[in-house]
């Protein structure tokens, strides 16, 4: 994380400038952008940028595409605030987000590396999408995944705590809508697996053969 320090309500242009411009060193110095600072067209965007005005600002900066994420506390996650439409852009600037984008209090902050960001969920390296926050093995294999995700609204698995028993427990309410049966199954579904061909035959010719 780059947590670019000013003082003003621009956190989001310093924040994004620094994906675009790198600084060598002084990372959280404002002025180590200010020299890049009339290289992004701000043009009817009031400060501090909302979510909802990233559309316009990638509309004004063709070459920019960016992407928010938020802290999901409730589930101790991430959120996506803003997911850019914009895939093939020249630059593209992942964003964290604290606080409340509608109310008066947030902050943005560069995430330099997204994939330390989710570092918990894996101990090799990792392929990752900011859309829905799953890791993958392979570029192939996150490319592939975009195609299909890309065709929906940013999503996110929310899985049980492991802390917490009693949320691995499914449970069924409405047995009122149960019709009685003179038999009942119980298995495992890893292990439920329907019979190949050659099984199927086998069978057969021994009970041929009997």
């Amino acid at each position: 994380m780059i947590n670019v320090v000013n003082k003003n309500d621009e956190c989001f242009r310093w924040s994004v400038l620094a994906g675009l411009y790198p600084a060598k060193s002084n990372v959280t110095n404002v002025y180590s952008y200010t020299r890049y600072q009339d290289t992004l067209n701000f043009d009817g965007i009031p400060f501090p940028v909302q979510t909802s005005d990233i559309a316009k600002f990638e509309k004004q900066n063709l070459t920019i595409s960016v992407n928010v994420t938020s802290l999901d506390d409730n589930n101790k996650g991430f959120c996506v605030e803003y997911l850019s439409p914009h895939r093939k852009r020249k630059h593209h600037v992942n964003l964290l987000l604290y606080g409340d984008p509608e109310g008066i209090t947030y902050h943005y902050v560069y995430i330099m590396n997204f994939s330390r960001l989710l570092g918990d969920r894996t101990k090799h390296e990792s392929f990752d999408c900011n859309s829905c926050f799953n890791v993958f093995s392979s570029q192939r294999v996150l490319d592939e995944h975009f195609l299909k995700f890309l065709k929906h609204k940013p999503q996110q698995v929310a899985y049980p705590d492991p802390d917490e028993p009693d949320e691995f427990k499914l449970r069924y309410k409405d047995h009122d809508k149960e019709h009685a049966h003179k038999f009942y199954l119980v298995c495992d579904f890893e292990s439920f697996l329907v019979p190949s061909c050659e099984q199927i035959r086998l069978r057969n010719e021994n009970a041929h053969h009997r």
